[in-house]
């Protein structure tokens, strides 16, 4: 088989000088150890071609071997917040199917990682354990689980099916978590085009189009949902690699797209920004002559620079069945021509932050704010509600998102304290309607904003302190259930000033903060020991059992 062989090739070539083969392999047969060889380079060639992980990180982040638990690699790209849990199969025929055991392995390994429980895994996958850490902190954290394989069959129903019941498990609140799968046919191709980051050629079909050919030439149109879904499924990151962001999964303005495509897909159009991209030649064909109703156009290096979250929730769109046929998207590509890089990055970087308006900017219209406001000017308290205002060097203060999270919290509310986790801006979403109005509202004092404020402080530099000398879950717990802990906190001080007639001290406070985060670390322990920590607490239905639990 052609492809294979040349994927062997170059992978004794270029990714052998990663493999390291332990002492203790040593005595297997020569024919073990090239396809230990093989396996190990096939998890170097992932991570370099796939995770962007650098060359001199690559040795240490192949676990293969005793004890993996079906793990042979593991990386974290910071930078994307992606942690990468690999296996791989050297196939050598090209043609076998996944075993299903494996994969069974495999999804406990991630179980492991996950809770993180490395106690009974190898020594390679331990030595990773800072870096695990580091990712479970993250609260943006995606999980790939990359399935790598020199077969030319697609993954078999039964591997299927728990992979995906196991994503349905992981991601019940929030999508941090999927597979892909990579056989030979994928591999081959990345070998062939390049890395990730390597460009696309394709064509595209616009409506509607319009050219500008000054200063710079550019294309605008329209491009159907369909197409755009099946440019994304076909090229993956690869189309977005230069973009800021890859697409961010189930958010406020995602689930808004999605609504848009279910409800009114040919009002789309007017409600949806669009896409922009950048490509190094745009050439029209000669189909459709001089009409602008249809035209269709070869773009070389085609890559789109903003508009990732649209892409992807369009894809999710036509995964889940929706119609896309009535959806269409403004779309403009710019050609970027030889010499022309550093307008090219411009055109990037200021396409992801010129004229952005969320929901946050308009809370600065609310009288309720204005009122606190001026409530707590008269205190020589300075509470900065408008967007991109900060609280003056020397000054005592505030700003809007913290006293938010502060009220949100003191309210007993589980619901409440979930969205700051979640998703907190979705506190504001609507100015005029609960939750925002649950929190801000006529009878809502600047004093006690503030006083809830410093609370909240309070909490966080105990859990601060607390996160230095704690490790593994119990660390965890304390930084993930920050606000469950600032809740209990405000549980445990009205009780506190019920019954004393007075406000707590910081000393006294600390007590509580310590009594809140014990109870809630223990309830954890006892009922969701095997959960994802940070998906956890994004999760109403078992932070409502928590709370029985805890029985504050």
């Amino acid at each position: 088989m052609l492809a294979l062989r040349q994927l062997e090739n170059h992978i004794e070539q270029e990714y052998f000088k990663f493999v390291t083969i332990r002492p203790d392999e040593s005595k297997r047969s020569a024919e073990d150890i090239i396809n230990l060889r093989k396996t190990r380079a096939l998890v170097a060639y992932y991570l370099k071609k796939y995770a962007n992980c650098p060359d001199s990180k690559i040795k240490s982040r192949i676990t293969d071997g005793f004890n993996d638990k079906g793990i042979d690699g593991i990386y974290y790209n910071d930078t994307e917040k992606i942690l990468h849990v690999i296996q791989t199969k050297w196939i050598n025929n090209g043609n076998s199917g996944l075993d299903l055991g494996d994969m069974h392995k495999l999804l406990e390994g991630v179980r492991l990682l996950i809770i993180p429980d490395l106690s009974t895994c190898n020594s390679e996958i331990q030595q990773l354990a800072p870096e695990i850490n580091t990712a479970l902190l993250e609260p943006s954290i995606k999980v790939i689980i990359a399935i790598v394989a020199t077969t030319i069959q697609a993954v078999p129903a039964d591997t299927k099916s728990i992979l995906e019941a196991f994503e349905a498990e992981q991601n019940t609140v929030t999508s941090y978590l999927s597979y892909e799968y990579l056989n030979l046919k994928s591999l081959h191709e990345t070998l062939v085009n390049g890395s990730i980051d390597t460009p696309i050629d394709t064509e595209l079909m616009l409506t509607n189009w319009s050219d500008i050919k000054s200063p710079v030439k550019a294309i605008s149109g329209l491009i159907n949902g369909n197409d755009l879904a099946a440019l994304y499924e076909k090229h993956g990151k690869r189309l977005l690699a230069p973009n800021i962001r890859y697409f961010l999964g189930r958010t406020e303005v995602n689930e808004s797209i999605s609504q848009t495509i279910q409800s009114e897909p040919d009002h789309f159009w007017y409600y949806n920004n669009g896409i922009t991209a950048i490509a190094s030649s745009i050439t029209k064909r000669a189909l459709g002559g001089a009409s602008h109703e249809n035209g269709i156009f070869d773009c070389k290096e085609l890559y789109i620079v903003n508009g990732a979250q649209t892409t992807g929730t369009i894809l999710e769109a036509k995964k889940q069945g929706l119609v896309l046929d009535d959806v269409s998207v403004g779309m403009r590509i710019i050609e970027i021509a030889v010499g022309m890089q550093e307008f090219g990055i411009s055109v990037t970087r200021k396409n992801n932050t010129q004229n952005r308006i969320d929901s946050r900017d308009f809370v600065s219209l609310d009288p309720t704010q204005e009122k606190i406001y001026q409530e707590l000017l008269l205190e020589k308290i300075v509470y900065t509600f408008k967007a991109g205002d900060s609280v003056p060097v020397g000054s005592e203060g505030f700003s809007f998102e913290e006293g938010a999270i502060a009220m949100a919290c003191s309210m007993a509310n589980i619901e409440l304290m979930v969205l700051t986790k979640r998703e907190v801006s979705r506190l504001w979403s609507s100015t005029d309607k609960p939750p925002y109005r649950m929190i801000f509202n006529a009878s809502t004092e600047g004093p006690k904003v503030w006083q809830n404020v410093k609370i909240l402080r309070v909490v966080e530099n105990w859990i601060k302190q607390e996160s230095k000398i704690n490790e593994g879950r119990d660390r965890l717990v304390l930084v993930h259930g920050n606000r469950y802990i600032l809740m209990l906190t405000f549980i445990l001080m009205d009780t506190f000033v019920s019954a004393n007639k007075r406000s707590p001290t910081d000393p006294e406070l600390e007590i509580m903060v310590s009594e809140a985060y014990t109870k809630l670390n223990d309830a954890v322990k006892k009922q969701y020991p095997y959960d994802q920590v940070a998906s956890l607490f994004k999760n109403t239905e078992k932070c409502n059992v928590l709370k029985r639990i805890c029985g504050i």
